[in-house]
């Protein structure tokens, strides 16, 4: 599945039950994959109850943080199971330590208000700099 986060958010809980209905109950990534989609679910649900809001309130904070070590910790398994098996999938990419410090910040504010990587729109930036120096374009 392509596309941003923002984007695609909501289809975690169609995909989710589509996934019960065809999962293999009982083998081991499948009900890592079924555990970490349900904790995506919960940490969706808790953001858009208050995604108003400018602050998370102090119990939602505990439930962030549990949701987003729950989800990188079976992601980890089911990458080092994938590992083991020789299948590429299940990549750990560096927004998974970013994840964890969202989950850490999310009692300072909410984590829909402004949240960005340190360096998600240099790329852009450079890009925008090279063409704009470059004859011709």
């Amino acid at each position: 599945m392509k596309g941003k986060g923002a984007e695609i958010k909501d289809l975690v809980e169609p995909l989710l039950m589509a996934f019960d209905k065809f999962r293999r109950v009982g083998h081991g990534d499948d009900d890592r994959v079924h555990a970490l989609m349900r904790e995506q679910v919960a940490l969706q649900a808790i953001f858009a109850e208050t995604s108003g809001d400018p602050f998370l309130p102090h119990d939602d904070v505990a439930k962030v943080r549990a949701c987003i070590d729950n989800i990188l910790y079976l992601y980890s398994l089911l990458a080092n199971s994938a590992v083991a098996r020789g299948v590429l999938i299940w990549n750990v990419v560096p927004k998974f330590h970013f994840l964890w410090h969202l989950g850490q910040k999310a009692q300072y504010s909410h984590p829909r208000k402004g949240n960005t990587m340190v360096d998600e729109d240099y790329v852009g930036l450079i890009k925008t700099v090279v063409h704009s120096c470059v004859l011709g374009e």
